[in-house]
């Protein structure tokens, strides 16, 4: 008979003991009347409870929701029940009151499955109350009903928990046996795990051995997913790790003393249960998956059989996945490899190079925060010609090697990988935060042949651990063909630069070699060294050994040419510096410092980075070369300095021929002006004439005024008294002492020194060492004269004057230019003598000359008086006709200014009259009218009128002479005639009577008297 039927048949029996009482109730006995009918009330109590215990199990309830109906339907059935409070313990949990727990007035009953106490029934009195033996027996058959329910209840959750479990594992491996998406897989295990097992937090994460990290690929905290990253492995999943075993925790908080510390992902809350379960390949741990909860004791050991299950089957799958993972991933990588070399081998230049490194890398890796630095070693700066930040293209500056992890990287020549704590790392390493922080970093260094070209450099700004040992080999492999194509790149653009500079310098020494003037020698310096380095602070000097100074012909600032032309002393700052010690000057930072050790001074401002060379022929230095910048410091290096000394080299030869050349010209054209000035003065018809001349062939012209002084008398033994200045030439153009301005020589005392005929130089008063003090006053004080010069003119070894030379500044005349003052100075002698010789002859001549014009004028007035000449014959119309006074002005005009003259206008005619010359006498004139049609006289009739008038005064003059000649031998015949016929005479009176009779005779007079006598003596 089931529970229920009896229950039945107990209330049906109990029925009939109430009709009973009824019966009873006019029974004698009253009290026990009473007492039966209580008993009976509370036995109905007690069996209603029952009943409705056995209803609502009979519902299949969930055990909690039985325990809690069932602590809330007991106190009705107890004798007391207002004061009745009841509390059930199951599984930790208490359902009901539990303060009934610890009340005084109990009865306890233990709830039991099988030989296992899983709970107990607390029914307690808030009062005091005894409780009954029927009570007791109640609460013992609730107790076994509710054991006999938990039971039946927990097989068949054991029964249903198995099915589940056992399709969720079928489940999982179907899709493990299926997975090829390692995401997907994890998902989906855990969406079923997450439908057995109450878990607040789920993660599974992959083991790198290598590391020593996990990789946490799935995590799951309250529902939501999280991307963690990597970790070391710590805590509580390092001993499941070391261990190889599942790990179960009940209470986190009891066993804290006992377990490492568990790590904390995600929000980093702790849980109270922990299960761990590793996944093992054979012997090899390659991940862990565990799941917590924030409620302890909710995992038992059929749990922690379970999750192992799963775990092993998804192990292979994951296996699996990852090993095709890493074969994808490899396989993309040797593609991007393959590729990165066939495009790196095409390339030419480091910024293309550069480019195509991110863009590649980029397929691999996440290149948010990503940058590429190049080593100078030489310079020890490093340049950033990419850099990526938060995903945007960044310009850094180029900066000398510090103390940052790239410099670590390129100094200690090993990869660096920091997955975390990158401020701990940098303290560690003794290294500087340059910019933002990242929280992980990763560098590796190019290297190529033992040399470090730079380091490729990503990091992250949001998560740790991003980066692992794969990332670092792949960086490493992508770093060393970078390295080679950078280091191809440097030698191709090295060799190409090599090429290009020695075509350079190959046209810059054909074109300096075509360049014959300093100034174009040093432009095209300028124009060389501008295509090979940066000029635009650039300067030659040169360098003057006899004055020991440097002038800067050439100087360059900020790429504008400064015209003035700076001058120091070759003791003075870093050019002073290379000319003496005839080295070169490579200083990259601290040039005032480097200044202030050498002892140097500073001149002009202070550079950044300086180059200077020196300009050398042989062992001789003729300047220096030198480029610098004020803002850069460490611009040039030691190819730079090579390039300066080779251009150096060639502008030196450049120099040196140009001076050469200039030199042989300026020997030629002082050759040329010699010759001119000798040409000019063997021309020179005055003084004056040579003395011009002379200054201004020579370097005279350079002084203030010039003259020539002749003595008195030659300087012989003692000096001349005076001297007289017969020539001059002031810069200004008015003579200070004028010509034919006479003077003491004593009053000169500067004038004794060239008594011995050699010239005296005194370039500077102030300094000259043999010029005493009252010389010296006197030029300067009397003559404000600092400069002068004094040549002696000799004439047949007889010292006759001197050339003077004055200037108010300091001289700078050279060896070259007194020879050439020497050579002329001497000629100018030879020619003023030459011009006295001549003035004398001129003299003479025209004293010659003179008398010759009074023979002509006597000669011709005594012939024209002689002789009824017609003083004038006018040919009119095809006639000539003789004319007393023909009366033209032009005529009068001639005569008076001894040359032709054209009277009238070209309107009314022009008559011509010119004086008829002999000699520079005129003896008569020739005047012809205007034409008849009235044109003016051409050019060639005019020449022919004069042509005509000298040939007719020729013509006149022989005609006279003819005609005295005539005369003369007329004369001489008849002198002859009567000579002999005097002589014929045979005494005195025939002699004088034949005398007397031939002179009548011939001149024709009426008689001749010849008278003898004494003078003086009266008998005559």
């Amino acid at each position: 008979m089931s529970d229920k039927e009896q229950l039945l048949a107990e209330l049906q029996r109990l029925r009939r003991q109430v009709a009973e009482l009824q019966e009873a109730e006019n029974r004698p006995k009253q009290v026990e009347t009473e007492q039966a009918h209580a008993e009976t009330e509370k036995r109905v109590r007690e069996l209603n409870c029952l009943n409705d215990i056995g209803s609502r199990m009979d519902e299949s309830l969930p055990v909690e929701d039985l325990l809690e109906w069932v602590a809330a339907r007991i106190p009705p059935a107890m004798q007391h029940p207002a004061h009745c409070v009841v509390a059930i313990e199951y599984e930790k949990q208490t359902y009901g009151r539990p303060e009934a727990k610890i009340l005084s007035y109990q009865v306890v009953q233990s709830l039991q499955a099988g030989n296992e106490v899983v709970g107990r029934i607390y029914v307690a009195y808030t009062k005091k109350h005894e409780f009954l033996d029927e009570e007791s027996a109640l609460l013992g058959d609730i107790a076994r009903r509710l054991s006999g329910y938990i039971e039946s209840s927990r097989l068949f959750q054991e029964a249903s928990s198995r099915a589940q479990r056992l399709a969720l594992v079928n489940r999982i491996a179907r899709v493990a046996g299926a997975a090829v998406n390692l995401d997907e897989l994890m998902e989906t295990v855990y969406q079923e795990v997450a439908n057995i097992f109450e878990t607040d937090a789920f993660f599974i994460a992959l083991y790198d051995q290598d590391t020593d990290e996990l990789d946490f690929r799935f995590v799951v905290e309250k529902g939501e997913r999280m991307f963690p990253g990597r970790f070391p492995v710590s805590g509580l999943t390092s001993w499941v790790i070391e261990e190889k075993k599942p790990l179960v925790i009940g209470d986190l908080k009891e066993e804290r003393e006992d377990l490492p510390l568990p790590e904390l992902i995600g929000s980093g809350d702790m849980a109270a249960s922990w299960m761990g379960v590793p996944m093992l390949a054979g012997d090899r741990v390659i991940g862990i998956v565990s799941m917590q909860s924030y409620r302890s004791h909710i995992w038992n050991q059929e749990d922690e059989q379970l999750l192992f299950t799963i775990v092993d089957q998804i192990t292979v799958a994951v296996e699996n996945i990852r090993l095709l993972e890493e074969a994808r991933i490899q396989a993309q990588e040797l593609l991007v490899l393959n590729e990165m070399s066939r495009v790196f081998s095409s390339l030419r230049k480091v910024d293309p190079l550069v480019e195509s490194i991110y863009r590649h890398l980029s397929r691999l890796m996440d290149t948010t925060n990503f940058y590429i630095a190049l080593y100078n070693s030489e310079s020890d700066e490093i340049s950033f010609p990419l850099a990526v930040e938060h995903g945007e293209r960044r310009e850094w500056g180029s900066r000398r090697a510090g103390r940052g992890l790239t410099e670590y990287v390129i100094r200690s020549r090993e990869p660096l990988l920091i997955p975390e704590d990158v401020t701990g790392r940098l303290e560690e390493l003794g290294m500087e935060a340059i910019g933002e922080i990242a929280l992980s970093w990763l560098g590796v260094p190019m290297i190529v042949g033992g040399q470090v070209m730079g380091m490729i450099g990503i990091q992250s700004y949001t998560t740790a651990r991003s980066y692992s040992k794969r990332h670092c080999n792949l960086l490493e492999a992508i770093a060393s063909q970078a390295a080679a194509a950078i280091e191809n790149i440097r030698l191709l653009q090295e060799t190409q630069a090599r090429a290009e500079e020695l075509a350079v310098l190959n046209e810059l020494a054909q074109s300096l070699t075509a360049r014959l003037e300093v100034d174009q020698v040093l432009n095209e310096a300028y124009r060389g060294v501008s295509r090979l380095l940066d000029a635009s602070n650039f300067f030659i000097g040169l360098y003057d050994q006899e004055k020991h100074e440097i002038a800067f012909p050439l100087n360059i600032s900020e790429s504008k040419v400064d015209e003035g032309l700076t001058v120091i002393s070759a003791d003075q700052g870093i050019s002073g510096y290379i000319v003496r010690n005839r080295t070169s000057v490579l200083v990259g930072d601290d040039i005032p410092g480097w200044q202030q050790e050498l002892g140097l001074e500073a001149v002009g401002e202070a550079a950044a980075s300086w180059l200077g060379v020196p300009m050398m022929i042989g062992d001789r230095v003729v300047g220096l070369m030198a480029i610098q910048d004020y803002t850069t410091p460490g611009l040039y290096d030691e190819h730079d300095l090579d390039m300066m000394t080779a251009i150096a080299s060639q502008v030196a030869v450049a120099l040196e021929n140009a001076r050469l050349f200039e030199q042989t010209q300026n020997e030629r054209a002082q050759a040329e002006l010699l010759y001119q000035g000798s040409d000019r003065m063997s021309r020179s018809t005055s003084v004056q004439e040579v003395l011009l001349a002379l200054v201004e062939s020579t370097a005279l012209q350079r002084l203030d005024r010039v003259s020539i002084t002749f003595f008195n008398r030659p300087w012989e033994d003692e000096m001349p008294e005076e001297a007289t200045v017969v020539a001059g030439w002031e810069r200004d153009g008015e003579l200070d002492v004028p010509v034919g301005t006479q003077y003491p020589l004593a009053q000169f005392p500067a004038v004794e020194a060239i008594a011995q005929g050699e010239p005296v130089i005194i370039r500077d008063v102030v300094t000259a060492e043999w010029v005493n003090e009252t010389l010296r006053s006197f030029l300067l004080d009397r003559l404000d004269v600092r400069g002068l010069v004094m040549w002696p003119l000799e004439i047949g070894g007889q010292l006759i004057g001197l050339v003077n030379g004055q200037a108010a500044t300091a001289l700078e005349m050279d060896e070259r230019e007194v020879r050439h003052i020497d050579t002329l100075t001497d000629q100018a002698a030879a020619v003023i003598n030459g011009l006295r010789l001549f003035e004398r002859t001129q003299q003479a001549l025209e004293e010659v000359q003179a008398v010759h014009r009074r023979y002509l004028r006597e000669s011709w007035q005594d012939y024209l008086s002689e002789r009824s000449v017609q003083p004038a014959f006018l040919y009119d119309r095809a006639r000539i006709v003789e004319e007393a006074e023909f009366d033209l002005p032009e005529i009068d005009q001639a005569l008076a200014r001894g040359q032709m003259v054209v009277g009238g206008d070209e309107k009314e005619g022009q008559p011509v009259a010119l004086p008829i010359t002999l000699r520079g006498q005129s003896i008569g004139a020739l005047a012809v009218e205007p034409p008849e049609d009235g044109r003016p006289w051409s050019e060639e009739e005019l020449a022919l009128i004069e042509a005509v008038a000298e040939q007719l005064g020729l013509a006149l003059e022989t005609t006279r002479l003819f005609e005295e000649t005539q005369m003369s031998a007329h004369r001489e015949r008849t002198l002859r005639q009567i000579t002999e016929r005097v002589q014929a005479a045979s005494d005195m009176e025939a002699l004088l009577k034949t005398a007397a009779h031939e002179i009548r005779r011939v001149l024709g007079a009426s008689h001749a008297t010849i008278r003898l006598g004494i003078e003086g003596d009266e008998t005559a």
